[in-house]
């Protein structure tokens, strides 16, 4: 993410670039060329945290890690803490889990993933099954 990626007034984060190893190119798919609204204490942090970058340019990265060093210290802290490990791409997981507890609809959760809703049915659709039953009971109410 650039300075330029966000929006601090809108509260959005446009992705429009993905990093491949030491390559910086487009999203995989059109669905990852996408623009997701955040939550105003995140943007509140990346704003401070921006502030904070001494000499910081519009395109210019605002995060210097790397995919490996933030794994490295996923796992490092999670053995600190004694949770489980788990990958940053978890993080993905978790948050789709999350957003489907909350009740979000699949378009809703494709598109801030930038995926298609079939891929959230494929992976996540295990997740579901309480829905069902949810539905069900609300007909029983109604009838």
């Amino acid at each position: 993410t650039s300075k330029v990626d966000l929006d601090f007034t809108a509260n959005t984060i446009t992705i429009d670039k993905s990093l491949f190893g030491d390559t910086i190119g487009p999203p995989k798919t059109k669905n990852g060329f996408r623009t997701i609204t955040m939550p105003l204490k995140v943007m509140q942090e990346l704003q401070a945290y921006c502030g904070k970058l001494y000499g910081l340019k519009d395109h210019q990265w605002i995060f210097q890690v790397t995919k490996p060093s933030v794994n490295r210290n996923l796992t490092k802290y999670a053995r600190q803490a004694d949770v489980p490990v788990i990958r940053v791409h978890d993080l993905r997981h978790s948050h789709v889990s999350l957003l489907i507890r909350q009740g979000f609809s699949t378009k809703v959760i494709a598109d801030r993933i930038g995926d298609s809703e079939t891929m959230v049915v494929q992976v996540y659709g295990h997740l579901y099954p309480d829905s069902r039953k949810a539905v069900a009971n609300c007909l029983d109410n109604l009838v």
